[in-house]
């Protein structure tokens, strides 16, 4: 019974902040415009104060964990090139190619993922969710430019994509959160708190908005293609890197952080991305609003199952 109030108490405020976000575009409080550039404002400018946060308040020496690191980078880098070969091969549109291939690596590490830490972990374990994400993320997108490219029969320039990876805000953020930590750099009680309430209240802010721009009627069309792709991006691939895990001995904080990393929705970027890319951006969109609604029931059950087997 622990555990399960343990595993309602992490997925509850998740589902909590998207319900209010539905409810907010039932009423019609903002036009539904707002919601993007709201999610724009948290992605850009207050959750590299999440970022920064995160490192800054913990003790590095112990939140680092070189094995975990390599493990998920190479875990992703492993489930890239094996979708790679198997959509180029299988999938004959080339618009769904790339969506394919993000499905089943590239997950919403920051916003999810961190939300979920911040009640299942610790501060040390939290930094130590951040720095994994540090890495993680423009791997990510490093790999969905390369697969967006070669989908649309472009080519992928070295130069644009380092300089895509060290503008991303939230690339940013952990810098500076580790270089003030590694400089000694004590900031006054006053200012580091109001960067952890900014850092808290961007999770939510891009959550509410998240949940406005779920709009269900329109994913009859491609109901049984997106119930595949759900599965594969909350159960399948999670499955993979978490029985990986599991096999290479990891337990604890660092088994969930593991399941964070892998079992998160789709990353809300596929769709800007896939408009950008000349990618199937309808489907995308589609895939953003099934996965981050399920997932609040499928985080559920990973987070129960690894408990009551004692492994988180």
């Amino acid at each position: 019974m622990e555990n399960l109030i343990i595993s309602l108490n992490c997925v509850i405020p998740i589902f909590c902040y998207m319900l209010v976000g539905c409810f907010a575009k039932w009423r019609k409080v903002v036009p539904d415009e707002v919601h993007s550039r709201i999610s724009h404002l948290a992605f850009a400018v207050l959750l590299p104060f999440a970022m920064f946060a995160n490192i800054y308040s913990a003790d590095l020496s112990g939140a680092f964990s070189p094995k975990l690191l390599a493990y998920m980078l190479g875990g992703n880098t492993v489930l890239f090139l094996l979708s790679m070969v198997y959509c180029f091969r299988a999938v004959p549109d080339r618009r769904r190619r790339g969506l394919y291939i993000q499905n089943v690596y590239r997950s919403n590490i920051v916003i999810i993922g961190l939300v979920l830490a911040q009640s299942l972990m610790g501060s040390e374990s939290l930094a130590a969710m951040s720095i994994v994400a540090t890495f993680l993320v423009p791997l990510y997108n490093a790999f969905a430019i390369i697969a967006l490219e070669l989908c649309r029969g472009g080519q992928v320039h070295v130069k644009e994509l380092c300089v895509s990876i060290c503008k991303n805000p939230l690339i940013v953020g952990a810098a500076a959160g580790i270089l003030f930590v590694v400089l000694g750099i004590d900031l006054p009680q006053s200012v580091e708190s109001a960067i952890s309430e900014l850092g808290s209240t961007a999770s939510v802010i891009t959550m509410v908005a998240l949940g406005a721009t779920f709009e269900f009627r329109s994913l009859k069309s491609n109901a049984k293609l997106l119930t595949l792709l759900t599965v594969i991006r909350l159960i399948a691939a999670p499955a993979v890197l978490i029985f990986g895990a599991m096999a290479l001995g990891f337990r604890g904080d660092e088994l969930a952080i593991v399941m964070l990393c892998a079992a998160s929705p789709i990353a809300t970027s596929v769709y800007p991305m896939a408009l950008v890319y000349d990618s199937d951006d309808a489907l995308s969109g589609q895939v953003v609003v099934t996965t981050s609604f399920f997932c609040c029931f499928t985080l559920f059950l990973w987070i129960f199952a690894l408990k009551q087997f004692g492994l988180i």
